[in-house]
């Protein structure tokens, strides 16, 4: 049975924080297989959600292929539903059909998708002392102020 954690978020900004980066440093560290669910919007670009699945995809992927250890990773789109026991029936769907019988672990930061999550596996909430043993500074820009950087022309490009 492989030990896997998941990481969930948007990553929707330009580049990945020290956070985030900290967070995918204890998910690799801990594992032996990653798994990134990042979240999707039903509607186009906008400026709360300005970078496509594709570029967010492409970044955690270029991250994870550069800094991972002995872990293996896979990325995949998470949707918005209506509701938080619908969107945890989704992710659960998604983890089961790749890690049917693994250990599973999902990790958050502080401001997470953990309250929302009504699944059925384990959570753990990583504190700050620990994101900043793996890089995580508390003077950071914060990916809300990086995303607000992004352009009009930015979401256009991306498009």
């Amino acid at each position: 049975m492989a030990k896997v954690t998941v990481v969930i978020g948007r990553f929707q900004a330009p580049e990945l924080t020290n956070a985030h980066r900290a967070l995918l440093n204890v998910a690799m560290d801990q594992s032996d297989a990653v798994l990134v669910l990042l979240g999707c919007a039903a509607f186009p670009l906008t400026e709360r959600n300005p970078l496509s699945y594709l570029i967010r995809e492409d970044m955690v992927r270029n991250y994870l292929a550069l800094h991972l250890s002995t872990a293996t990773f896979q990325i995949l789109p998470v949707h918005n539903k209506f509701s938080d026991k619908v969107w945890s029936s989704q992710v659960d769907e998604i983890i089961n059909g790749i890690h049917p019988f693994d250990d599973i672990t999902l990790i958050g930061g502080r401001d997470s998708f953990i309250p929302h999550y009504k699944g059925k596996h384990k959570t753990r909430t990583v504190s700050f002392k620990e994101l900043e043993k793996k890089g995580a500074m508390r003077k950071a820009e914060s990916a809300t102020k990086k995303k607000k950087k992004v352009t009009l022309r930015d979401i256009e490009d991306s498009g």
